[in-house]
């Protein structure tokens, strides 16, 4: 996979106000659709966080590129991913299901935006009976999660304790993988893998566990060094005797540099070259006997919505491990800018893909 995150977002809108479609994606100042953008710098593949509406994935097809799904928790619990799949089923653009960004990441002190999530968590697990809302009271020692009724209203502290006991998503995981698995067939054959994105590298337990799931994307941000998932991968594959593809579903820098402060595209560019070959060099591609098949560098597109006010691009990050000021400008993650002008990262991107 040669791929980019796909969060598509017009200036002052934030990404929840409009649907992921044809017309929301728009084109560059030229005209050209930005789905073709892509493809004409060497993308074959995009992760989406939400479900791409019809005309949206009959662009991805006619540029030939394949399309990861992404389904929320919200999508699940609502059962809105099961229509999806029925009606999207045979499309020749997807690739891949996925269930879940980063739910193994939970940040306590965001429990104001997380609560709608902690809702359909519980909603999930009570309607998936023996391997919901029981296995959990199995696998907790929480008082207060063994103290769940099994309907009706619940306290605030018991739903952030479903929310934050790691147990949860992995079981609504499990299980709505499994749902897919037997929603996405034809002749008795399985038509689509299913795969789920974590948090940085997740611990073995999780992978020997989650048996319905095909392909594990972590989303990591290592500098511009992969030693350490490469160590992982090998580790869980050789050691662990775990078989199961993995790819990068996240990874990448923006194109600030807040040590300036200015923008530094050569930078980027730098950096994205730098972990291509890393990833190029242990993929499947080159190693039939590693289960690496690719990578989504985060974003396709700058987006203007993720520092707060969408009608400006705000300069400004916090710390976190990328290269190459140790510091993440969000609204500056694209390899293109809003408008679909292509970044330095993109053009070499281009060359090297």
């Amino acid at each position: 996979a040669r791929g980019l995150t796909f969060s598509v977002t017009p200036r002052g809108r934030y990404v929840d106000d409009q649907p992921l479609n044809l017309r929301t994606v728009g084109t560059d100042a030229a005209g050209t659709s930005k789905v073709a953008l892509l493809q004409q710098h060497g993308v074959n593949t995009v992760r989406t966080y939400r479900m791409p509406e019809r005309d949206l994935l009959d662009e991805f097809a006619r540029q030939g590129i394949k399309v990861i799904v992404g389904f929320r928790p919200q999508d699940i619990a609502s059962g809105a991913y099961v229509n999806y799949i029925q009606a999207n089923r045979t499309h020749p653009a997807i690739l891949m299901w996925e269930l879940g960004n980063e739910e193994n990441f939970k940040d306590q002190g965001k429990w104001a935006e997380n609560r709608q999530k902690a809702t359909a968590y519980l909603q999930i697990l009570r309607a998936s009976g023996g391997s919901g809302l029981a296995a959990l009271k199995q696998a907790s020692t929480n008082p207060v999660i063994q103290a769940l009724p099994d309907a009706g209203a619940v306290t605030d502290d018991q739903l952030r304790a479903v929310f934050y006991d790691e147990n949860s998503w992995y079981l609504i995981l499990q299980q709505a993988a499994g749902d897919i698995k037997a929603l996405d067939q034809a002749g008795g054959v399985q038509q689509h893998p299913v795969s789920t994105a974590n948090w940085n590298l997740p611990q073995a337990q999780w992978l020997k566990a989650l048996t319905n799931v095909d392909v594990i994307g972590v989303n990591v941000y290592p500098w511009d060094d992969l030693s350490e998932v490469n160590r992982y991968l090998q580790e869980v594959q050789q050691q662990l005797g775990i078989v199961k593809a993995m790819y990068l579903s996240e990874t990448g820098t923006d194109s600030q540099d807040n040590s300036i402060p200015a923008e530094d595209q050569a930078a980027q560019a730098v950096a994205f070259s730098e972990l291509w070959r890393q990833i190029d060099e242990q993929s499947s591609v080159h190693n039939p006997n590693n289960l690496f098949i690719g990578v989504t560098f985060m974003t396709a597109f700058d987006e203007w919505w993720k520092a707060g006010n969408p009608d400006r691009q705000d300069i400004g990050g916090y710390a976190i491990d990328v290269p190459y000021d140790g510091e993440v400008t969000e609204e500056k993650l694209g390899l293109f800018d809003i408008d679909g002008k292509p970044k330095m990262a993109a053009r070499l991107m281009q060359r090297l893909w």
